[in-house]
């Protein structure tokens, strides 16, 4: 799971949070495919989102502390209420049924780019 604010990306994985323009982030993950959920946030509450996914993370877990994570915490500290997915799916499917976060048939389709290669990994759709 990563987060998209003011062109820049959020990312967060074994190395810490990766931030970055959308377009380069884009390109280094053209291997899969991904969806965007645009979020009803204020222009406060975007510097907001995006103070608090550029702060400390702690260390990467799969388990504890996964990439879903930072995203989670930032939005339900912010009053959201989108819970603890341990898969980008299932915080998908939280951001969707948060009518005060987003709208119905909002979201985008990002396709993957390129043929991934080595393993894959299907709960990271």
């Amino acid at each position: 799971a990563s987060a998209y604010i003011n062109g820049k990306s959020y990312s967060f994985g074994p190395n810490g949070m990766d931030i970055r323009p959308l377009d380069q982030f884009l390109d280094l993950n053209g291997f899969r495919e991904g969806f965007g959920f645009p979020l009803k946030l204020s222009g406060p509450e975007e510097q907001q989102f995006g103070s608090c996914l550029s702060s400390s993370q702690g260390g990467y877990s799969w388990l504890h502390n996964s990439c879903t994570d930072p995203i989670e915490r930032c939005l339900n500290g912010m009053g959201y209420g989108v819970g603890d997915s341990l898969t980008p799916m299932g915080l998908g499917e939280s951001i969707e049924a948060n009518p005060k976060l987003y709208s119905p048939g909002s979201w985008h389709d990002y396709p993957a780019s390129r043929p991934a290669e080595g393993p894959k990994s299907p709960w990271a759709k």
